[in-house]
């Protein structure tokens, strides 16, 4: 099944969510989607924010997702050739 199906299965027919820790799994696999797509700058724009949904969502699994941003931050810092004081401190 695919991820959008996953998505419209885990909402009634308004669209909203009826289970958000199910919800934040899906948001957070379409995040690993959208990382993939790289170099473009929108998908890892919405990769990042895919992630953030996630993790307002369900935060059980906190330590993956913020690990899942910051590797999308590390990953745009390389695009750029540029480096950032904060990520060097991270315990991924």
């Amino acid at each position: 099944m695919s991820l959008s199906n996953k998505l419209r299965g885990i909402c009634n027919d308004k669209g909203e969510e009826l289970e958000p820790k199910e919800t934040a799994k899906v948001l957070h696999s379409l995040g690993k989607v959208y990382r993939q797509r790289s170099p473009n700058k929108l998908d890892l724009i919405r990769s990042v924010i895919l992630f953030v949904a996630a993790l307002v969502r369900n935060s059980d699994n906190k330590d993956e997702i913020k690990k899942d941003q910051y590797d999308v931050f590390d990953h745009v810092l390389k695009l750029a050739n540029a480096k950032c004081s904060f990520l060097h401190g991270f315990n991924k």
